[in-house]
């Protein structure tokens, strides 16, 4: 199976980037499918290079410790478009639906069938890996969620306290504190 690979890669290769490139809205694809620039399609450029990496990943039979480097970045665009978790790892999947078309005359034979059985293992393994690094970053942007929320809370405290007082250390906050609808003439003359 791998030689048939190794002598179809390119084929195989670009199809598999047209099918996970297919995820974004269809002007997007055709953009990230097309513009060869890292700066102007950072996301066509990423997927474009792992996907390449992992087709190789995937010939040498590496292990796992190896493949999930290369996952991150693809992962982490899929991630930070918010696409569903099964969004977000499908292109992993997709892989299998390339080579049984590309190969699909090859596969005829049962010798390569049963070796198309063992790599398609590898492809789930390695789509294993992809929804693991998806739950990663996915707790990470919901961390930073979090402590965007505690950093606002603690800014509307800072700023209550100063304006209203403290009232865990002051037992006279209350009389102190501005009323509703009172005008700053007011407030001091309490």
């Amino acid at each position: 199976m791998e030689s048939l690979i190794k002598q179809n890669r390119a084929e195989i290769v670009q199809a598999w980037i047209e099918a996970a490139l297919n995820a974004f809205p269809a002007d997007s694809a055709k953009f990230f499918s097309t513009k060869n620039d890292p700066f102007a399609n950072p996301v066509g450029t990423t997927v474009t290079k792992g996907l390449n990496q992992l087709i190789d990943a995937l010939i040498e039979n590496r292990k796992a410790s190896e493949i999930a480097p290369l996952l991150d970045p693809i992962v982490q665009v899929f991630c930070v478009q918010e696409f569903s978790p099964s969004k977000s790892v499908a292109f992993a999947f997709l892989l299998k639906n390339v080579l049984r078309e590309k190969l699909a005359g090859e596969l005829q034979n049962p010798r390569a069938q049963a070796d198309f059985i063992n790599f398609e293992t590898r492809i789930d393994r390695m789509a294993c890996l992809a929804f693991d690094v998806y739950v990663k970053y996915r707790m990470r942007i919901a961390d930073i969620r979090v402590n965007e929320v505690k950093n606002q809370v603690a800014t509307l405290y800072r700023k209550s306290t100063i304006f209203y007082g403290d009232s865990e250390s002051d037992p006279n906050h209350d009389k102190e504190a501005p009323k509703k609808g009172a005008d700053s003439s007011e407030v001091g003359s309490g």
